[in-house]
């Protein structure tokens, strides 16, 4: 089950080890597992009842999806509602000492009851009118195979196996039109979860990594060389909740980019429930590098 790699197990005092078993490219972490582990470090480390409401991170290198990442937690400080944490996540490389690779604060709250006001959801197709990524991946790895090509979709159909992903409008890489930066995905976890709103935490930040950096692609134009040649990568990521919800229900993710340039793009992410709740927001700034 995905949702157990996205837990970490405890081995010391304020240390815990986390697994990889699913991974996006084949080559490195996924972003949105090393913020969903540095999360369940967190909440490991208070037993009171409080809960994760926001989270500040910086990929800082690649990680290794073929060694365990060590995640060391310091608290930075406890009052009577909040608790602050920061986590740092480490692997060894060869013939090094380990290195730091991803390094976040969270800060958890008591839950309380306060004033409330949200934007409303925008309004878009249901869920049930869309096709998934699962599949259009699938039909397309199908095609391929049928021409005689080999497949190069066997690590994303892994990884979206996991997930219903319906994307309100998927973008067609072999098209050089430029897009508006915004764009919207319902997802949910195939998986039933349990009732423990940490984990469904956790599962969303995952998901909170999904198409995020794309949303900043989408006004320029690249040519099939260009995309073959673009260096990206996320380079830090937010996320604030508000409202309980299930991840294994339908949320929708709507994203937009209001600016790129020097060399890196901003996004912006609003999660609502399938009856319109406002549950969390996130914020993205990724490489978006054309070698010269």
């Amino acid at each position: 089950m995905l949702s157990a790699d996205l837990d970490v197990n405890k081995v010391g005092d304020f240390h815990y080890v986390g697994e990889t078993s699913v991974t996006w490219n084949g080559r490195s972490i996924f972003g949105g597992q090393l913020i969903a582990q540095a999360m369940s470090a967190a909440q490991q480390s208070v037993d009171d009842g409080r809960h994760v409401h926001s989270l500040h991170g910086y990929f800082l290198r690649p990680g290794d999806p073929g060694k365990p990442v060590h995640y060391s937690v310091s608290q930075m400080r406890s009052g009577k509602s909040f608790s602050t944490f920061q986590v740092d996540a480490k692997q060894s490389k060869s013939n090094q000492d380990s290195q730091l690779i991803f390094s976040c604060v969270l800060s958890l709250q008591v839950v309380e009851v306060g004033l409330a006001h949200q934007f409303d959801m925008p309004t878009v197709a249901g869920p049930d009118s869309l096709e998934s990524e699962l599949d259009f991946w699938s039909r397309l790895d199908q095609e391929q195979l049928a021409a005689g090509k080999p497949s190069r979709l066997s690590q994303r159909l892994r990884q979206l196996q996991y997930f219903d992903l319906r994307p309100l409008v998927r973008r067609n890489k072999k098209d050089v039109h430029p897009m508006p930066p915004h764009n919207g995905y319902w997802i949910k976890m195939n998986e039933t979860l349990d009732d423990n709103i940490d984990v469904h935490q956790r599962v969303l930040s995952y998901m909170s990594d999904f198409l995020f950096m794309e949303t900043a692609l989408q006004p320029h134009p690249l040519t099939s060389r260009e995309w073959r040649r673009l260096q990206a990568s996320s380079l830090d990521h937010a996320i604030w909740f508000y409202n309980d919800f299930r991840a294994d229900e339908w949320v929708l993710y709507y994203v937009d980019s209001p600016c790129s340039s020097a060399a890196r793009g901003l996004n912006r992410g609003t999660f609502y429930s399938h009856d319109g709740r406002l549950i969390a927001s996130t914020v993205q700034e990724g490489l978006m590098r054309l070698p010269v």
